[in-house]
């Protein structure tokens, strides 16, 4: 007899792991061609017994009762009670409910106790959450980490991570804790060596050191995402969001970045799986997954973080973030004056809504539809709202000219953290005017029908706005010439990379041997050695600032002027990171 043919599954093993469309070609699928990885299709497995629907156990279950003349425990509680009333006593087969009252009183009594300790915890500090950690790794053995490290390596790295890392320290609360943790190896493996990942790159210990220099820490995030990944996964932790949010700072920094706002997802998934964001909602207790890191606050701050990340990711790519600024509802971090520290006047707490702007101008931008660009109440209200927010930052927040040098020399971490809000402040701007200073009206009867007779007057402002900003960027490049770049964030190459873009734009409308088409291109320098000096670290730096110089020499070969009907989008046909992202 023939052999029946074995079925095999639509998706390749590969492309249902990672979750992403798989196009079914054989003997290998794009994706695994891409990634040079063995491409396998499973054979379909045996089919299931269908399940139960509801209404088929429910209709058991009622017959089952009916024939042994027992009712709902419900009504056998409520019968129960009123032979209690009476003065009767119980039936002995009615023993079982007097038991399930019992239980349930024990389960209510146990509620109560967890809730209580989780308001110490939130509320109780470092002592109290020390003590409870110490009890949770007598259940769960967080401390057998297989890490293959020598204690001076990791102790080396963990310092080299908390002196660089100023952005992602903020989900770790209490800071001296996590330290402490991570010296000693005391938490999960997959967290502590996406750690040293992140952290390798800007070590120059031999022992972690490849050149080219973006390299450096790869061994640490393999062993995570193609060891220890399902590990992460499979338990929604804040352990396990930190250790995803530095997956994605490392993989950010690869030659194809796209990758690293993956990790970044997930970490926001789990987030609001363990319902992260409304962490701070009216009458809502905290969950019980909390009670594995050091409290509320800490979930809180690493929240703030995962937001960041995701921010910074739809800003880039340019897709809606998957969460709105409606639906959080989470307390800022540093909002007690006693918890600063006295070299972060407020730093973090402007991030987080610096990182609130940036979800808005994503969501604002995010439709594809060419109504999204057009001259809204929104985009108005907006660009009102991030001029409003900008001009209230306080004296310490800006960046004087006059000790720039000094303070670089005096507090490099948080003239890099004014550094980032600043710029990307302006980016911001960039994108939020971007599109309606690119936009081209393909039908003026439209906009007359519509009421938009001043779109060109309208479009001439986008544009100025985005010129204005990113010479103002520039500027700060200038300060900041003598900063050590590893204090900058990893996505602090995708602002200077918008600025130097519209600079490109500029030298392209602006006559040829002119004094403002010299002062754009000396722009474009500035942004030039920027993304170089961030290139040694961050592999995709280097390759914006090699797309910005082979545009910026097209433009200058070919001597290009300026015309009526010139648009930055002519001129750039790849401009913004948005379009970078998306090509990989």
């Amino acid at each position: 007899m023939t052999e029946r043919a074995v079925r095999l599954m639509l998706s390749c093993d590969n492309c249902r792991k990672k979750k992403i469309r798989c196009d079914g070609t054989k003997p290998s699928c794009s994706s695994c061609t891409r990634s040079t990885t063995q491409c396998v299709y499973s054979p379909v497995g045996p089919r299931k017994k269908p399940r139960r629907s509801v209404a088929d156990t429910a209709k058991r279950r009622a017959s089952t009762e009916s024939e042994d003349g027992v009712a709902s425990v419900s009504h056998m509680m409520h019968r129960e009670s009123q032979l209690l009333d009476a003065g009767q006593a119980p039936a002995p087969m009615q023993s079982p409910v007097m038991e399930m009252l019992r239980l349930q009183t024990q389960i209510s009594t146990l509620v109560e106790q967890l809730r209580t300790l989780t308001i110490r915890v939130a509320e109780g500090g470092v002592d109290c959450v020390d003590r409870v950690d110490r009890l949770h790794e007598q259940h769960i053995d967080r401390t057998n980490t297989n890490t293959d490290v020598s204690r001076d390596l990791v102790t080396h790295l963990i310092s080299v991570y908390f002196e660089y890392g100023h952005a992602m320290e903020t989900g770790m609360h209490p800071t001296e804790l996590y330290r402490d943790r991570l010296q000693r190896a005391q938490v999960s493996e997959p967290f502590l060596l996406s750690t040293l990942a992140v952290a390798s790159r800007f070590s120059d210990d031999p022992r972690v050191h490849r050149e080219p220099r973006y390299l450096a820490g790869y061994d640490f995030f393999e062993r995570v995402t193609k060891g220890r990944m399902m590990d992460v996964l499979e338990r929604d932790s804040v352990e396990n969001m930190l250790t995803l949010n530095n997956l994605a700072v490392f993989a950010v920094g690869l030659p194809v970045a796209n990758r690293g706002w993956y990790f970044s997802g997930l970490a926001m998934r789990m987030a609001t799986q363990m319902s992260l964001q409304k962490a701070d909602a009216p009458g809502r207790m905290p969950a019980a997954s909390m009670m594995s890191g050091p409290g509320l606050e800490s979930a809180r701050r690493a929240f703030w973080t995962t937001l960041l990340l995701e921010a910074l990711a739809s800003f880039a790519s340019g897709e809606p973030p998957p969460i709105t600024i409606q639906d959080i509802h989470v307390a800022e971090p540093f909002d007690a004056p006693e918890s600063l520290a006295p070299h972060e006047p407020n730093v973090c707490a402007y991030i987080v809504q610096l990182a609130k702007l940036l979800i808005r101008v994503a969501r604002l931008n995010g439709n594809r539809h060419p109504e999204s660009a057009q001259f809204s109440p929104q985009y108005a209200s907006l660009h009102a709202e991030m001029v409003a927010w900008h001009c209230a930052l306080p004296d310490r927040m800006q960046v004087h000219a006059s000790d720039a040098r000094d303070e670089i020399a005096r507090d490099p971490r948080l003239f890099a953290a004014k550094m980032f809000v600043h710029c990307h402040y302006h980016a911001a701007i960039i994108a939020l005017h971007q599109p309606r200073a690119d936009l081209v009206r393909v039908d003026s009867a439209h906009s007359e029908a519509s009421g938009r007779a001043n779109d060109r007057e309208w479009r001439q402002l986008a544009q100025q706005q985005c010129l204005t900003a990113a010479c103002t960027m520039t500027e700060l490049l200038a300060l900041a010439r003598t900063l050590d770049v590893r204090y900058h964030v990893v996505t602090f190459g995708f602002a200077v990379f918008m600025a130097g873009v519209v600079h490109v734009g500029a030298v392209a409308c602006t006559p040829c041997n002119s004094n403002e088409r010299q002062f754009s291109i000396n722009c474009v320098s500035e942004h030039i050695k920027c993304l170089d000096r961030l290139g040694k670290y961050f592999a995709f730096h280097f390759i914006m600032a090699k797309h910005i110089r082979a545009q910026l020499q097209a433009i200058e070969a070919g001597g290009q002027k300026a015309s009526s009907a010139s648009s930055l989008a002519n001129m750039t046909p790849q401009f913004g990171a948005f379009s970078m992202t998306r090509r990989g």
